[in-house]
Order: structure tokens, then sequence, then C-alpha cells
């Protein structure tokens, strides 16, 4: 099986050109050749290019996105000096013509250049691709720190010693990266570039700094007048800036190169920890463990697009304070996993990054929107990882993937630094939680992820399954809008009731809640409903236009028939549904939902734990969701009433797919659905390598067809 055909990843990588030949020249031609004159009243400071010349100034902005920092040489506020080329020998005038064309560009990948008196240097000379190709890139926002002057200490007796006639001044820089020109064309000088890179779980402060440095210009002298003109460019990450822009360099490098010299620091900080592991356990426990996170997700120096093409060039210049605690804990992040576009649907697909295959069959989908996390755990690629759950966004691909996952009790874990972000009543439904291949990690993951608030769920609490009340329910009641539950689920959650009641010497409670057929209006209705502000949800045509061009989504339907549309037709088949959508919930939605949560609450108490069906389907193929769009309904329900849920897996159905169920315990009482997932790990096996199925597969087929062919 090919690894790279189900799921996708997006890491970083590194090249750079060994030299760059370019003449010493400063600037553009600005103006025809002035008069030979230079003059400066003595107490005014020295302008280079006023008034003869246009005037001089520097500007900064900072664009979203993949548009950084660029400088730019506009009007000046200098007007006391002239100065003339006839002062130099043409063509070496100061300012007309300083430079050639070209520009020195300091830039992003794919985004517009970062230049300095534009042109300065030819295109070759770009700082970050190709010295650091896509997505990391040393300029903003990654870097934001950048300082720039251009002095001229005089000799002439009518002028004192200079200041830096323009200068933008940021935390001081340690230069590791020189371009230098005394007499000779540029060039760029590598070793050693940068220094081995060492990294803590949270990168804090062991990146080197980057300085460029135009050095010594002597064939740009004014007589006897000046002396060498020195044009200095630094760019630098201050000491408090979480991120490592590159090891030592090498064309290949890429996040995992990365991740392989975190682990190798973290080994060397085990071997000379005087206290034992116990110590770094305490203040590191995730310490060495890889990690991927949902694209949804900010992860320093990654993508940020949540599937849309309109955010392609996006790139996240923090990290979203769960990914950031995990680092905190000694986690080494990865890379980022694919997503349904703007996290909305249960298929991973996207016109961005494309499709994302389930690892049991790449026929079939891996659900969603955290797909590309389920996919990437489920085969093995990965240990823990980072989702988030607004209908079913864990549970779902967790279950379709074979993995567990865990939607925490409603506003345990932060939510700040995903893509879109919630709003109307969507808040309080939106969880962020952990994702992983074996169940005990579940309860270390949402420790560090919920930071302080994590003490409100007394996870350090034994829990006695024995003591625990256990309750079974087969199915939703009958929604006409939602599929029947596959008889091998049923017959699953069965085997459950029967070991729970076997192992443990409980009771298992077999119950019917007619108001869960309710579960797909309840969950849309609330998902619409304006917040406690008054103020309507952003709506997914908005989202899917990220502040750019109206989308009209029967034009969309249009285009996307004859493949020119950037959308899929479930976001656009969303927006259209939407826009039938009420407003407001009917009094009966809301009377079933409270009616729901009163009786749940009450059922569920500080010690139960209710079984039920994580979706009708076993994985089904790709693309056929569509046809059962309301079927997410039996994860989404819980959201909207804000209990706490872990999906386990129950081993394999007849084809060699994962089985499952959701445990439901009452609010903050996330415990007990972690310690009876562990239960159920050991007595079902957990999480199977579709690796090693595909090979037993594969054996048995052999032997079958052996045997035929003896026959």
């Amino acid at each position: 099986m090919r690894e790279d055909t189900y799921f996708h990843c997006a890491f970083k990588s590194t090249t750079l050109p060994s030299s760059l030949l370019l003449p010493p020249i400063l600037c553009p031609p600005l103006l025809p050749p002035p008069s030979p004159s230079l003059s400066a009243p003595p107490t005014t400071p020295l302008s280079l290019c006023p008034p003869l010349l246009p005037p001089l100034s520097l500007s900064l902005s900072v664009r979203p996105s993949y548009h950084p920092l660029s400088l730019s040489v506009r009007p000046s506020y200098h007007p006391s000096l002239s100065l003339s080329a006839a002062l130099l020998p043409p063509p070496l005038s100061l300012c007309p013509p300083l430079l050639p064309p070209p520009s020195l560009s300091l830039r992003p990948s794919y985004h517009p250049p970062l230049s300095l008196c534009p042109p300065l240097l030819p295109p070759p000379l770009s700082l970050c691709p190709p010295l650091l190709p896509p997505p990391l890139s040393l300029c903003p926002p990654l870097l934001p720190p950048l300082s720039l002057s251009l002095s001229a200490p005089s000799y002439h007796p009518s002028l004192s010693p200079l200041s830096p006639l323009f200068s933008l001044s940021f935390p001081p820089t340690t230069p590791s990266l020189s371009l230098s020109a005394p007499t000779t064309p540029l060039s760029l000088s590598l070793p050693p570039l940068l220094p081995p890179l060492s990294l803590s779980s949270v990168r804090p402060s062991y990146h080197p700094s980057l300085s460029l440095s135009l050095l010594s210009l002597s064939s740009l002298s004014v007589r006897p007048y000046l002396p060498p003109l020195s044009l200095s460019l630094s760019l630098s990450a201050p000491p408090s800036t979480p991120l490592s822009l590159c090891p030592p360099f090498h064309p290949s490098l890429s996040l995992f190169s990365l991740a392989l010299q975190e682990a190798a620091q973290v080994d060397k900080l085990i071997e000379e920890e005087t206290g034992g592991e116990d110590v770094l356990e305490d203040r590191l426990p995730l310490l060495g463990v890889p990690f991927t996170v949902k694209e949804a997700f900010s992860l320093q120096g990654m993508p940020n697009s949540t599937g849309l093409v309109s955010r392609r060039g996006v790139i996240s210049a923090t990290d979203a304070p769960p990914v950031a605690l995990l680092k905190r804990a000694g986690a080494i992040p990865l890379g980022v996993t694919n997503c349904s576009e703007l996290c909305m649907w249960l298929e991973s697909h996207n016109r961005l990054y494309g499709i994302t295959n389930n690892p049991y069959d790449l026929e079939r989908i891996p659900g969603g929107s955290s797909g590309g996390e389920g996919s990437i755990l489920g085969g093995g690629g990965s240990v823990i990882g980072v989702g988030s759950d607004v209908g079913g966004s864990i549970r779902i691909p967790a279950f379709f993937n074979g993995i567990f996952g865990h939607k925490p009790t409603s506003g345990v874990v932060s939510n700040v630094g995903q893509f879109p972000p919630a709003s109307g009543q969507q808040p309080g439904f939106l969880c962020t939680g952990p994702m992983c291949r074996y169940a005990q990690d579940l309860l270390p993951m949402l420790r560090v992820m919920g930071g302080a608030n994590a003490d409100r769920l007394s996870l350090s609490s034994e829990v006695d399954l024995k003591r625990l009340r256990f309750f079974s329910v087969p199915h939703d009641g009958g929604s006409p809008l939602v599929s029947p539950v596959d008889q091998q689920l049923v017959l699953a959650q069965r085997r459950v009731v029967e070991r729970l009641e076997a192992d443990l010497g409980v009771k298992v409670q077999q119950l019917k809640i007619p108001q869960l057929k309710y579960s797909f209006q309840i969950w849309s209705a609330m998902m619409g409903a304006p917040g406690k502000d008054g103020k309507q949800p952003t709506s997914f045509a908005e989202l899917m236009s990220d502040h750019g061009k109206k989308v009209w989504p029967l034009w969309e339907m249009a285009k996307w028939t004859v493949g020119l549309s950037k959308h899929t037709v479930a976001a656009i088949g969303l927006v259209l549904v939407e826009m039938f959508q009420r407003s407001q919930p009917t009094q009966l939605i809301l009377q079933q939902k409270e009616s729901l949560q009163k009786d749940l609450e009450e059922l569920l108490g500080t010690d139960g734990v209710l079984l039920y069906p994580s979706h009708p389907h076993l994985a089904p193929k790709h693309h056929h969701p569509l046809f059962t769009p309301f079927n997410f309904s039996y994860t989404g329900i819980f959201n909207i009433l804000g209990l706490p849920v872990t999906q386990c897996p129950l081993g394999l159905s007849e084809e060699g797919l994962p089985l499952g169920l959701q445990l439901v315990v009452g609010k903050q009482q996330d415990r007990l659905s972690l310690a009876t997932a562990v239960f159920l790990e050991k007595t079902f096996g957990g999480w199977r390598d579709p690796g090693s199925i595909a090979t037993a597969t594969t054996q048995l087929d052999t032997r079958r067809g052996a045997s035929t062919t003896a026959s």
C-alpha cells in the first residue's frame, strides 16, 4: 500500500543557491543629471536625495498572508541638501543611478517580494525562496524584526558626524549570514550560514538570527568628502520568538528533519538530566512525542487555508493555544493534515489539496472534517493529533479510521487559532480535542491541551468502573432523515454490553430516547441561531468568499458542472441549503432540545456512561455521503448538548473496516468515558494496523488461489 495516497501533509523545506553575482550599485535612476553641487547647512542633517532628486523616504507596509513587508524609496523629508551626480564619476552617482533595475527581495514563497529601493538586486537574490521554499519563509509574518540604515559619516568641514538618514529598527540581531561587496560583484557567503539548531518543546530562543549586510562599497566613494557608504539590512528573530528558522542548511530540509533534530535534543536532554526521567516527565509529559495538527489550526510556519483556494497563501505566524501547549509539554510537530472545505463536511475533500483516503480502504472516506488527522493516525503516520469537532469532526474520523478521539466538555480546551472562527451560538458547540491510536494517550493529552481549565475535570481522580452505571441506546428512534444503523454496528455494541456485564459485574440498561430522532433538526436550528448579542452567525457563503468576491451558489454550481468552480459540490450545496434555513429555531425544536438536555443530564449524573452508535454506516465510499447528508446527527447532537464524548474502536467488520461506538458522559465527567475507553481497548484490541491487515488479506487470498489451482 502506498502510504502517501491516503493522507495529505504539508511540511517545511529549504534550498539556497550558493552564490549570486551582482553589481555594487544602490538605487535606480531617480533624476536627470543635476548640476555639480553639494551643500548642507551645518545644523541640518544630511539627506541623500532631496531636493534635486525625487524626495527620499522609507515606507513600511504589512500585507496579509503572502503579502509581506515591503520597503520602497519614496518622497523625502530632508530638503536641505542638494547632491549632484557630477560629484561622482559616471555612472556611479549617489542617487541617479545608484543601482541597476533588479531588486533585492526578501519574500516568502508564492507572494510579492519585499524590495529595498526597488529595483536593487536582480530577482535571483531572494532570501526566502529558494532559501526557504514553501511554506516556510524567513520574512514576515515569521520574522517581524527588521532594521535598515543608510549612513555617511562626513569629512566635510561643514557637516558634523551623521546619524542614519532613515532607519527602522527592532530587537538587535546576531549576524549569521552576510552579503558583502567591497569592490567586487556581490557574492553570498554561506558558511557557517546558520548554526546547528537546538530546540526545546516550544522552540523558545534556540533559533539563530539572520543578518544581511552590504558593506564597504568603496566604488561609491564621494571624492574625499565622504567615506564609503554603508548600507546594512538585518533580519532577526527576537529571543522570545518561538520559531526556529532552520538548522545547518540542506536543500532537502523539511519539518521532518526539524523533528528529527528535536528528537536528538530530547535524547540529549534525557542523558543530561540529573534528576532522572521522572523529573522530566513531570515537567515535559509529552517529551519527544510526534504529533500532527488539523490544517484548520494555526501551526507556526505552516499553511492555514482550511481547504479554501482563496486562502492558498495563508501561512500561520503563531500557534493555536492547544498546539502551543502541546509543544510546551515536549511534543514535536510533524505537520498539518487535510480537512473538508471550511470544516463543514464529513468528507475531507477540497479543491486545494484534493481528497483524503481511508487507510483501511483507499476507495473509502476517512471522515471529516478532521479526516486528514484520522487518516494519518489510523495509517500509523503519527501518534497523536489535534482535531476540532462541531458536529462530529473528531469522532467520525476516529470511527472510520479505527482510532480514539475525544470531544471534551464544552469550554475546557481553547478554540482560539482556528479558521473559520465560530460565531453566533457556535462557540458553545465547537470543541477542540485529542485524537490518538492508544486510549491511554487521551487523558494526558487532554490535561495538557486544557491548560488550567483541565482542573475542572478532576482527571487525576481514580475511576472505579464497577461503580459506574451504564446505559445502551442502539439507535436514534427512527428519524426519516437518517439511515438505519448497520447491523454489524448493532452487534458490536451488543458485544460491548455483554463484556461490561461479564467483566465488571454491572447491569447495562437498554434505553430508547425519543427526542434523539430530532437530532438533525436540533443541531441545524441551534447552529444557525443568533448569539447572546443578537447577531446572526457568519453565513457559509461569507466564509467561502473570505472577504473577497461574493459567492453565488447557483453560478458556482453551474461552474462546478464543467469543472471551473474553486469549491466542492458539498460546500456549494451547503450554501444552497443555507438560503432556505430559518434564522430562529421553532418552538417545537427548542422544546425537544430542552427536554433532551434535561433527561440526559439527569440520566448520566456524575456516574453514568451512555453507549451510542457513532454513525449509521461503516466508512462509506468516496462521495456517497452526498446521498445521506444528515447521518452525522448521531454525533452532532452532543455538541449542542455540550456533553463530553469518547469515540472507541471495537475491532473490524467483515470488510476489514473499523467498528466503533461513542461513550457519552455528564458534563465535566470526561474521566469516566476515558477510563471506559481504556477498558474497551484492552477488551477489543483497540487500533489495528491497516498495513498488517492488508498483508494478512493478501496472504489469505494467495493461499485461496493456490488451493483453487491445486483442486
